[in-house]
């Protein structure tokens, strides 16, 4: 039995994030774990959730020069591969 791939989703805007849940709870070998729609809450759940895959709006409004993406891909342990 394969395991599901963990998406964690990143938006400011909660209508279009609820949107990208929808869409990716549909699709076989995809489990959303979270939805974050803050830098600080995104950090927060990287940490607990631990997803293999993020869906993350590049521009949030509490992301000063991009600290978030780079959280996402370097600060994290579980991305440092």
């Amino acid at each position: 039995m394969s395991m599901a791939t963990r998406v964690m989703i990143i938006e400011d805007d909660l209508a279009i994030a609820e949107l990208h849940h929808k869409y990716l709870s549909q699709l076989a070998g995809l489990e959303v774990v979270g939805i974050a729609t803050t830098r600080i809450e995104a950090e927060m759940q990287l940490d607990i959730l631990k997803p293999d895959l993020l869906l993350m709006d590049v521009y949030l409004p509490d992301d000063y020069r991009g600290k978030g993406c780079r959280y996402a891909t370097t600060g994290n342990e579980r991305w440092r591969r």
